[in-house]
């Protein structure tokens, strides 16, 4: 399988490390399917450390992520 990552700055997954930008992480298939939803739901801040992903949502869309529970964080293979 090949290696995915993620960059935060383009909000973008590249599959080849000779085009990816240099704030680009690596990913796991199931952080990949939490980023592409928490992207989905508006968020625009990631922190991403040790396979543990963190996302924060502008100012506008927080009241309607919490009401809905919009993916926030991922952790251990588990989003919540």
């Amino acid at each position: 399988m090949a290696n995915l990552y993620f960059s935060p700055t383009t909000m973008g997954f590249f599959l080849n490390a000779m085009e990816k930008p240099e704030d680009s992480v690596e990913v796991s298939a199931a952080a990949e399917a939490f980023l592409r939803r928490a992207i989905i739901w508006g968020a625009t801040g990631f922190r991403i450390s040790n396979g543990n992903v963190s996302v924060t949502y502008p100012e506008f869309l927080r009241e309607y992520v919490t009401d809905n529970d919009a993916p926030v964080n991922f952790q251990d293979g588990k989003a919540s």
